[in-house]
């Protein structure tokens, strides 16, 4: 997990909350399947007990995740993941 602000420490004697403006994982495309419909794609939480890699953090707070989706054929989206390569999925909340 990668947070752009955070804060710490005590608050009228409570732990404060951490502030984000993002969270960002890291998942592996575990199934990449390309149909004449569009390619479908499997992705789960890249999960590492070593300390100096990027989803460290991430992996002891949130342990689990599993995201699938489906690209239209035809749009340039479809061919750019590939089995088995890591990406960054970053979690922002939308204003409004």
């Amino acid at each position: 997990m990668h947070d752009d602000q955070q804060q710490d420490g005590q608050q009228n004697g409570r732990a404060a909350t951490a502030v984000l403006d993002a969270v960002i994982a890291v998942a592996r495309a575990d199934s990449v399947e390309r149909h004449a419909q569009g390619t479908q794609l499997s992705l789960s939480g890249v999960y590492s007990a070593d300390p100096a890699h990027p989803n460290h953090q991430w992996m002891l707070a949130t342990p689990h995740l599993s995201l699938r989706m489906t690209i239209a054929a035809g749009r340039p989206a479809a061919d750019f993941f590939e089995q088995g390569a890591e990406y960054e999925i970053v979690f922002r909340k939308r204003a409004g």
